[in-house]
């Protein structure tokens, strides 16, 4: 059997290792939903090669391609469908991520900076839980040419995408669960958990029962905190450190807590 990036080649898109080479890190992210009946949505079809070597690739998916022109509509096929619009149209993105509910989204669209931000904006809160974002060619927001790419953004997405490592590192971020980088793109990882509004009304719940150790309490607090229910995360670690004052931690998240909600009070 051909690996991805022979169906790419074959195919003539430039994802393979002929160009890009995103070909062989995409097998290896999506191998374990090859034969899953997922929804993959791509922004920019082009010529259509991508979109045929996703369908050669992933034996059960939905392909859904993408556009602002409408001669792209001769690349729909079985198991294909061509959609078109622009990636800088609200509407029309939130539209066409209800419908489709996707599992993974690749942007290959304008490559301009602030349709890069925007469509995440706008895309990554409707994919599937579990999901994952691709931004692709990210290498032309860097050096001599990177301002014709720039678009109204104030910063490119290498820098703004950058901040996202950050704030996943420190746990600012619940909905990210994973960000993964390889050579000019970039695959953002939603947060696989489903029920997260059920869990905060149970802490809610232990919270004001009180019935927790001062670990608990602890965990709770972050979970409260990254949830942005700082006030709720302020009484568990108190609570935390009432029963328990020796364990550095508990002061360190709680300065952390106090320090986001004077952040709140000062923006409002």
């Amino acid at each position: 059997m051909l690996s991805l990036d022979d169906l790419g080649i074959v195919q003539g898109t430039d994802k393979s290792s002929v160009c890009h080479g995103y070909l062989k890190h995409y097998e290896r992210l999506f191998a374990p939903w090859q034969h899953d009946p997922i929804t993959l949505v791509e922004i920019g079809v082009f010529d259509g090669a991508s979109l045929r070597t996703w369908r050669q690739f992933f034996s059960r998916a939905r392909i859904v391609g993408l556009d602002i022109d409408r001669d792209c509509l001769r690349h729909a096929a079985e198991g294909i469908e061509v959609v078109i619009g622009s990636q800088t149209d609200a509407a029309f993105l939130d539209e066409v991520a209800r419908w489709t509910r996707p599992n993974i989204i690749i942007d290959d669209g304008s490559h301009q900076a602030d349709d890069i931000m925007f469509t995440f904006e706008h895309m990554f809160r409707h994919l599937v839980p579990g999901g994952c974002y691709v931004i692709e060619d990210l290498s032309a927001h860097v050096g001599p040419n990177a301002s014709y790419w720039r678009g109204k953004a104030e910063c490119p997405p290498t820098d703004h995408f950058g901040r996202f490592f950050q704030e996943v590192a420190t746990r600012q971020c619940p909905d990210i669960e994973r960000i993964e980088a390889f050579p000019s793109a970039v695959a953002i990882w939603k947060s696989a958990r489903t029920n997260l509004d059920a869990v905060e009304a149970r802490v809610a719940q232990l919270l004001d029962s009180g019935d927790a150790t001062a670990e608990s309490f602890y965990r709770q607090a972050l979970f409260l905190r990254d949830r942005g229910k700082i006030g709720q995360a302020e009484v568990a670690i108190a609570r935390a450190i009432e029963m328990d004052s020796t364990r550095p931690w508990y002061h360190t998240a709680r300065e952390d807590i106090l320090a986001r909600a004077q952040a709140r009070t000062a923006a409002e």
